[in-house]
């Protein structure tokens, strides 16, 4: 301590001390005698408080922490009994104390139990993959809300078929429930079950773990992490990150109410691995899901997500195993919902199967998917690299598609029914394919713009017809002036009159020609045709 007099403007005493040492030195100041200012002395007498509140906590919170072996599991038969003790002791002193919690500790061995309740706020640590826990049933945790879960350090082998680790919280909207999971590795030995479900948490984080199945490639029924949510409550603002997944049915699930995706919602999928999965990433109604930085080698269907508002696919590896198999498909099957905002970009994504898959499918299956970018992914060995559709009502529609690159496809990309008013534009096959744009419904708004390349070829060229309707005038045509026979090409219809008429375009050396299944009618200016063609 220093000797100088001590006033509230120069009272300082070092904060790395032990709480014992500086509760030492407010001891010593409180005999300050007239050096100490009446106001310094009572800001010590309370930093005193605190300090001796801050001891009082220390020893309970010591008190709070336990080894199992300290207290009856063995390590060498059933250890049910024991730890299942130890956690109902934990929760029978923790009431006074409901932030503290407890912290039970496992040493390296392998123990037995048959199914553990956890139903207190608590932290489960081991010391690492050594540390094995092996469960025939399940593990349950804490129904109240206010009760936190942190663990760490572990290994979880199920040894039945049912579900190896339940996070089920009885939901309440005023609430929140948090857990931590964190280098965990989750394994069933059977190849069955599932390994973690979730329902009822919030602002949570899955980090670094593992999950693994007892069946090499992805023959077993093991499921990984399911998320679930119904009209009540479910799982939000989640974040998986760091985790692998390996010889499993399925990845990650996401299981939302299809009448309310509200409660299923922030999930964040950060720098995952998925390694012979049969299903990487599929989820279902839900609301903010990012998908970034995962790699999934040797997966079947990689991610399949069905209406999600304000879904991010970024920055990800996808390469496909088994033939026809399609890498990434968003679909909204519910009818009268628009799905807003979707984002895919700078993915790469390819092929292993003699018989290629399509690589991203946006299909508008009863409801709208609108509003949205396909940007900067390199497509490689697929059929179709980017599909639009419609169905039921649904339109696939101001999407814009552009920058991506693709190598050895069948079609670049097609449009198919109902995708209308979505804008094609610097897109690149670098190697010739069969179609570079294919549109089933020409009359759909849809734009090819500037800056797409096929192969080598770079010709393109624009117009816009302005015609008179006679009512019996069917074909339309206008120069091109390209140096060869046009390839391909986009158009829309400009006014309302002749919208309505299917409508045929081709290509010859000089002229792009239109013709009308039926004769526009009559009118001044009322034919108008804009269209754009390449070679």
């Amino acid at each position: 301590m220093s000797n100088r007099p001590l006033d509230r403007d120069n009272m300082y005493f070092n904060l790395n001390d032990p709480t014992n040492l500086i509760a030492q030195d407010l001891s010593e100041l409180k005999k300050g005698g007239n050096s100490v200012d009446a106001q310094a002395r009572a800001d010590i007498l309370s930093a005193n408080s605190v300090i001796e509140g801050l001891q009082e906590d220390t020893v309970k919170k010591s008190q709070l922490s336990f080894n199992v072996l300290d207290h009856g599991a063995t390590g060498t038969g059933d250890d049910t009994e024991a730890i299942q003790g130890l956690l109902d002791y934990i929760e029978t002193a923790q009431p006074n104390f409901p932030f503290v919690g407890g912290e039970v500790f496992f040493p390296l061995g392998v123990y037995n139990v048959t199914n553990l309740n956890i139903k207190t706020t608590i932290s489960i640590k081991g010391a690492g993959y050594s540390t094995v826990l092996r469960v025939s049933g399940s593990i349950n945790t804490p129904s109240e809300l206010s009760k936190k879960l942190l663990m760490s350090d572990i290994r979880l082998v199920g040894t039945g078929s049912g579900t190896l680790m339940n996070i089920n919280k009885t939901w309440s909207g005023s609430s929140s429930a948090t857990f931590q999971l964190k280098n965990i590795w989750f394994h069933n030995e059977n190849g069955t079950g599932l390994l973690l479900d979730i329902y009822g948490a919030r602002e949570s984080g899955i980090t670094d773990c593992w999950f693994t199945s007892g069946v090499t490639n992805n023959t077993g029924t093991t499921d990984a992490i399911r998320f679930r949510a119904d009209s009540i409550g479910g799982a939000m603002n989640i974040d998986v990150k760091g985790c692998q997944f390996h010889h499993l049915r399925s990845g990650i699930l996401g299981v939302g109410d299809p009448n309310n995706h509200q409660f299923l919602a922030g999930l964040r999928l950060i720098d995952n691995m998925f390694i012979s999965v049969y299903k990487g990433i599929d989820i279902q109604h839900a609301d903010y899901v990012l998908i970034e930085q995962s790699m999934m080698d040797f997966v079947d269907h990689p991610v399949y997500c069905n209406r999600i508002a304000n879904l991010k696919i970024r920055n990800s590896y996808f390469a496909v195993r088994g033939d026809n198999n399609d890498a990434v498909v968003i679909e909204n099957t519910k009818t009268g919902y628009i799905m807003r905002w979707l984002d895919i970009q700078n993915n790469r994504i390819f092929s292993y199967a003699t018989t290629k898959g399509n690589a991203i499918v946006v299909h508008a299956n009863g409801g709208d998917i609108a509003y949205g970018n396909v940007t900067n992914n390199d497509i490689d060995l697929v059929n179709t690299s980017i599909t639009l559709k419609g169905s039921l009502g649904g339109r696939a529609r101001s999407l814009k598609v552009n920058d991506n690159r693709s190598t050895d496809v069948t079609t670049f990309i097609s449009l198919g029914d109902s995708a209308e008013n979505n804008d094609i534009e610097y897109n690149y096959a670098e190697t010739s394919a069969v179609n570079f744009v294919v549109n089933s419904n020409p009359n759909s708004g849809n734009t090819l713009k500037k800056g797409n390349k096929w192969g080598t070829k770079r010709s393109q060229a624009k117009g816009k017809i302005v015609a008179n309707g006679d009512g019996t005038t069917t074909a339309f045509s206008m120069n091109h002036n390209l140096l060869a026979k046009a390839d391909h090409g986009l158009y829309s219809l400009g006014t309302s009159a002749i919208r309505s008429i299917d409508c045929n375009i081709t290509y010859d050396e000089t002229k792009v020609y239109f013709n009308f299944v039926s004769a526009p009618p009559a009118g001044t200016n009322n034919v108008v045709i804009n269209w754009e063609v390449e070679i």
